[in-house]
């Protein structure tokens, strides 16, 4: 196979995109020379982690190359560019089968029989010499014209087989609800697995609909393994019965039964002479069908009209709306006086169509007008079987509350519950239960739910089966029980289950073998093992026993310990975990780093870069500093672990966390993040003025809040359930020589009032202990010390009182976890899945993945593991100590790599002492560093190393193809009065940056990165994310601008959109907790570029874009004497194509307001005014005086409970809020949404058409 190397672009024009999949891009190519035009497909090469192998390159052009036929694109050349092979293919310009159907919502008997017989022709061909296709599908199917009988052709061999007798061909590929089922199952794939797809083609052409699609691919992948499908009424009654025998004949199960390609060219449907089912006079039945109101009301008026006539089928008009959603045209029915209880040929009622359908409001009016709720249909069900099987949860529910009875079985003796099982609707069947249906009933093959259950793999419903009392040991009609089932089918997890409700692993089944001895046949060695371990009663009663809680509380807890380099922290710790005796030989505090990494330091390269030359090591203490640009040889590495016995705690595990801002990226991972999972300890030098004390302690409690999220539901003045503990510890009591009391305890007026200053600013997010501790740091036990364990210990047990108790499971992890660790010495990390089965070898085969949750929850609140992903770190000081330590120290980041990126074989050498794959998967894992390819070599890339310094030129005024074009600006802030809270995620949001672009596909994407800032580019549009300090301030922010070539603004609106969803993405990430104000530069001065640059604030947009609501009014640039619109700032020059993609603040719900935003809101609505300016008014003024009662006895917070029901209401903007509050008088109100409410919203058709991740506008005011 011989692949052009000469320059593809030197031959051929490269033009627009008119396709795009994972791994390949296709554009219109013009022959420079002949000027004849291609398909030019590019597909990226997998050379380390992303692409497509060559040898599936290969085999997509071994294939074409054999296909000849005038129904399948025709290929014409290859190009190997070096990173990408291009397909030259046969340009087709008709759009895809996909949007024709789509265009006509479904087609004709006659031009689906046209399209068919060309699919089935060139099938034909691929199948005439053993080809599969393996992917058809309508968008596969491209139209030589666009017309009304158009000639198609197959496309898309990039999964296509050759098969044959001698290889299996088994494979989990395709698209859901074309696959056949033995994809499904995982089966051998044959020929005939083409020809399910088309049975389902043609009956996506015939109806409009699909016959296997639900509601998420697992549901879809459930429909298709059943094979279960039907011709609804609705899409078919005007579609002759030989077309369907076409359909049914292909969407076989079994595919040795499915009509062969050859069968189906010989069917009567390809050959029969369609007639046209000429236009009918309109009717009432037909205005229904074609949802025409207008026509619809005409018939009605038009006097003697029977508004029960029927249609062949026997459905009336109430049928036909109740199935199409027509709520209007249903109630003037019943208004007319529509039978409700009438039934069509099937014995449907409307109210079972409604069901079906999920048509809820005509479904309530049903009932409402007295339709009989539980009556059956030829088949037995009932509207709530056919809810179930349909999964429509919601018409469930209203079913049940209106009086459904649960225990009518149907013609197969199935009850709701069955069916819901069977359609492998968990969440139906547990809502079934918990309404209390008979679950132990047989169906007419003997199976009760819980076989069904144990049969579907659902494990949450077998869960809640045992935890019910369902019977575990009876045997259906094939002699099988729900053991046998669960062995046979390979379900471990249900198998555990069974044995944990105590069911008999002996028991045989009819041909008297045991499960065990069934999951042997089948190859299931794991459940074998599983039921041989516990086969003795007594074996199985102690695993049993192990795992159900004992009374005792944990045996440790963790105390977070933060703070400036300086203040004294490790000395406090070190005093604490020191007896009374031992304090008289403390000793030196000890570098917990290994003696054996000392010598890493020396062996490391000198800087090899004069930019490395600006950074100054500053050995002088920072305690009296409030920046971080000074440096403590002395400080604490990392994040210092130790396990140890204080007297008057108990067991504790300390975590001293660094003050050095180097260490602050991989903070998030290791803070708690529940206020349960730990005490946090703030530590201050009272030797420092009270303006740095005060600055010093804002900007901790402003990192731990930013990193801690907010959980709903929101209490009482702003406070969540996830509210940390927090204890003031003032240190270097004895150099200030503080005053002390008679009981013996220091007394700092200053502390007290540094206490009170900082529980009123943070009182809504932190828990801080009204008493500071005042103590002299090296003196053990003496009172301030006491007073600090009693503090602790009063805290621990609030802390303790909602939490789960220790098992005696957690008891044997927690002894066997020291052998795990010196097992894995040199990198003690396992995976989840490697550390379960571990456990499950070691200490209890029945633990279920619920216990193991609850188990890691246990073991981080103990501070026993760190939970990183899917990796579990079993010793967290290897980890935050000797590795982080020392790889995020100012030593080793000066002698790092300037561009910060690493071969495997380069960071062996820079970190010798673990295997550096293995490091770097732990590494990768907390998103320090990404995998990537560098020509073909896997490369680290680590941004929080990189030093190179920004070149020249990367965003020039005199690039010619950016005059007159489009710019467009955003800068992101921290809330007034934080600062430092950024300068830890930009390297974090470079990582994320760089996976963004390896997981594109272009040739024209490129991402170059530099210390503090990016520049990605799409093809010509440009982007630089940079991270900036303002000189003055030392206010810091995300700079995000964006730039194209005139025309293409709607592009450059969408890349911004995309950006800043990127930026949110990295703040869920590692600051849940932070509000980030989002501020628009100008787009002249970006323009212009003009230094410095204007920035709008987000409270001047807003209040000018509630001026009127189409985002045209002209906010001031002072710098440069000019005014713009607020839409001119996001629109990039194309003001009209954007404004119809985006909704000003008055399109914006209050729905879509961040639960940070709202906390604040609720911490200044929900205290009492004494003007009476509070919620209560507020409540009144939106029109919601009738739920002021329900909202004042809400055990939550009252302003929240407001805007939930203030949503619900016709006119609930946030615009409209807003001025509501500025009318009751309270703007400092107005101004917390009006800095960080969503300013604009862009159009879910917008989101669709241009795949765009969200509405950032909304989640970076978060």
């Amino acid at each position: 196979m011989n692949f052009k190397k000469e320059p593809f672009e030197s031959s051929f024009e490269i033009c627009e995109e008119i396709g795009k999949g994972h791994f390949a891009v296709v554009k219109r190519c013009v022959n420079k020379t002949t000027g004849h035009a291609y398909a030019g497909k590019f597909i990226r090469k997998k050379r380390v982690c992303r692409g497509v192998p060559i040898e599936d390159i290969e085999r997509e052009i071994e294939t074409l190359s054999r296909m000849e036929h005038p129904g399948i694109i025709k290929f014409h050349d290859v190009y190997d560019t070096g990173q990408s092979v291009v397909l030259l293919l046969e340009l087709v310009t008709g759009g895809e089968l996909y949007e024709f159907v789509s265009q006509h919502k479904h087609l004709t008997e006659k031009q689906s029989v046209h399209i068919i017989r060309q699919i089935i022709e060139a099938v034909a061909h691929m199948h005439s010499q053993n080809i599969a296709h393996l992917d058809l599908k309508p968008e596969n199917v491209l139209l030589v014209e666009n017309c009304e009988m158009p000639t198609i052709k197959v496309i898309d061999f990039g999964l296509s087989h050759r098969l044959d007798s001698v290889a299996e061909v088994k494979a989990m590929f395709g698209t859901p609800e074309f696959i056949a089922p033995e994809v499904v199952n995982f089966e051998r794939l044959t020929l005939a697995t083409d020809m399910w797809a088309i049975g389902v083609i043609a009956y996506i052409l015939l109806s409009g609909a699909s016959p296997f699609l639900g509601d998420t691919v697992q549901e879809t992948y459930a429909n298709v393994s059943s094979a279960s499908f039907k011709f609804d009424n609705s899409y078919f009654e005007n579609v002759s019965d030989i077309a369907k025998d076409f359909i049914s004949r292909l969407l076989q199960k079994d595919p040795k039964k499915r009509d062969s390609v050859f069968d189906c060219l010989g069917h009567p449907w390809l050959h029969h002479k369609v007639t046209e089912i000429l236009t009918p006079p309109v009717t009432l039945l037909s205005a229904i069908k074609e949802g025409d109101i207008k026509v619809f009301e005409d018939v009605l008026n038009s006097g003697h009209v029977d508004v029960n006539q029927t249609n062949k089928n026997g459905e009336t008009g109430l049928h036909l709306a109740a199935a199409m959603g027509q709520v209007e045209m249903a109630r003037l029915l019943l208004m007319c006086g529509a039978n409700v209880a009438l039934a069509d040929a099937e014995g449907d009622t409307a109210l079972i169509h409604a069901a079906r359908h999920a048509s809820i409001s005509i479904l309530i009016m049903l009932i409402k007008a007295g339709a009989c709720i539980s009556v059956q249909n030829q088949e037995g069900d009932t509207a709530l079987h056919v809810a179930a099987a349909w999964g429509e949860l919601e018409v469930i529910k209203i079913l049940v509350e209106n009086g459904a009875l649960l225990h009518i079985p149907n013609h197969i003796g199935q009850l709701p519950l069955h069916v819901a099982i069977s359609r492998r609707h968990s969440n139906v069947a547990l809502y079934l239960l918990n309404s209390g249906t008979d679950f132990d009933l047989h169906d007419s093959d003997g199976n009760a739910p819980i076989h069904l259950a144990v049969r579907e793999g659902m494990l949450t419903v077998v869960q809640a089966l045992c935890t019910m009392g369902s019977s575990v040991d009876t045997a259906n009609n094939q002699g099988l029980c729900p053991i046998h089932i669960a062995a046979r089918l390979g379900h471990t997890d249900i198998v555990r289950c069974l044995c944990l409700a105590a069911c008999n692993t002996e028991i045989k089944n009819s041909d008297g073998i045991k499960a065990e001895i069934t999951a042997l046949k089948y190859g299931f060695n794991d459940i074998s093992d599983l039921l041989n371990k516990v086969r003795s009663n007594y074996t199985r009663d102690l695993y049993i026993r192990q795992l159900v809680p004992n009374g005792q509380q944990l045996p440790r807890f963790n105390i977070q310990i933060f703070g400036h380099s300086g203040v004294g922290k490790s000395t406090l710790l070190e005093t604490m975990r020191t007896g009374y005796f031992s304090g008289f030989f403390k000793r030196t505090k000890s570098n917990h780093f290994n003696s054996h990494y000392t010598p890493l330091l020396n062996t490391l390269s000198h800087p090899n870069s004069p930019s490395r030359t600006h950074i100054e090591l500053d050995t002088t203490s920072r305690q009296n500093s409030l920046n971080f640009d000074l440096y403590n040889h002395q400080s604490t590495r990392g994040i210092d672990i130790q396990q140890v016995w204080i007297s008057g705690l108990g067991y504790v595990t300390l975590w001293d966390f660094s003050g050095q801002d180097t260490y602050f990226c991989f903070y998030h991972h290791m803070i708690t993040t529940s206020a349960n999972h730990a005490i946090l300890l703030l530590v201050f030098n009272l030797n420092d003025s009270p303006t740095i004390q005060y600055k010093q302690c804002c900007f901790w409690l402003s990192f731990l809040q930013a990193r801690i999220p907010p959980i709903e539901p929101i209490g009482n003045c702003g406070k969540t359930s996830n509210t940390p503990r927090v204890i003031l510890v003032g240190t270097h009591a004895d150099v200030v020589r503080a005053p002390r009391l008679s009981s013996g305890d220091f007394n700092s007026p200053q502390a007290i009032a540094l206490t009170k200053k900082l529980r009123m600013a943070f009182s809504t997010y932190f828990d801080i202990h009204p008493t500071p501790i005042v103590v002299d740091a090296h003196v053990p036990n003496s009172y301030g010390i006491k007073l600090l364990k009693t503090a602790i210990s009063d805290i621990k047990n609030v802390m303790w009182q909602g939490s789960r108790q220790m098992t005696g499971f957690c008891e044997a992890i927690v002894s066997w976890l020291p052998s795990l660790r010196k097992s894995a010495e040199s990198v003690p990390v396992m995976t989840w899945e490697a550390f379960v089965d571990e456990a499950r070898v070691q200490v209890n085969p029945l633990a279920s993945s619920d216990h193991f949750q609850m188990l890691f929850t246990q073991l981080e609140q103990m501070g026993e593991i760190i939970l990183i992903g899917d990796l579990i770190v079993l010793s967290p000081s290897w980890l935050c100590g000797q590795v982080l330590g020392q790889l995020l120290s100012v030593d080793f980041i000066t002698h790092a790599r300037i561009t910060g990126c690493y071969t495997v074989d380069d960071f062996q050498v820079a970190f010798p002492e673990a295997d550096a794959m293995a490091m770097l998967e732990v590494l990768e894992a907390l998103q320090l560093c990404i995998q990537c390819e560098n020509d073909g070599e896997l490369e680290y890339e680590f941004p929080c190393y990189n030093l190179v310094e920004r070149l020249d030129g990367l965003w020039e005024s005199s690039d010619n193809r950016y005059a007159d074009g489009a710019y467009g600006g955003v800068r992101l802030k921290t809330p007034e009065g934080t600062t430092h809270l950024l300068h830890c995620i930009f390297p974090r949001l470079q990582v994320e940056l760089r996976r963004t672009v390896l997981g594109y596909y272009d040739w024209q994407s490129d991402l170059y990165q530099w210390m503090g800032g990016s520049k990605l580019c799409f093809g010509a549009i440009e982007s630089m994310i940079t991270f900036e300090t303002d000189a003055e301030t030392g206010d810091e922010s995300f700079e995000v601008k964006v730039r194209g070539p005139p025309g293409s603004g709607k592009n450059c609106f969408y890349f911004m959109e995309e950006l800043l969803g990127i930026i949110d993405m990295v703040l869920m990430d590692v600051a849940p907790g932070l509000v980030v104000e989002k501020h628009l530069m100008s787009a002249y001065d970006l323009r212009t570029h003009a230094i410095p640059i204007y920035c709008y604030s987000p409270d001047i947009l807003m209040k000018a874009s509630l001026e009127t609501t189409d985002l045209d009014t002209q906010v001031t640039n002072p710098l440069a004497n000019t005014t713009e619109s607020i839409l001119q700032l996001i629109s990039f020059g194309m003001d009209e194509e954007v404004r119809k993609v985006v909704c000003s603040a008055y399109g914006v719900n209050v729905d879509m307001l961040s639960t940070l935003c709202v906390q604040r809101v609720c911490s200044l609505l929900d205290p009492p005014d004494h003007h009476g300016k509070d919620w209560c008014l507020l409540a009144v003024q939106l029109g919601l005086t009738n739920k002021i009662s329900s909202i004042e006895t809400t055990p939550h917070s009252r302003t929240a409970s407001l805007l939930h029901y203030y949503s619900y209401q016709n006119d609930t903007s946030v615009g409209t809020l807003i001025k509501k509050l500025s009318t009751l008088g309270r703007e400092d109100v107005a101004k917390i949404l009006m800095r960080y409410a969503p300013l604009y919203r862009v159009t879910s058709d917008a989101e669709n058409n241009h795949q765009t991740s969200s509405d950032s506008s909304r989640n970076l005011s978060r």
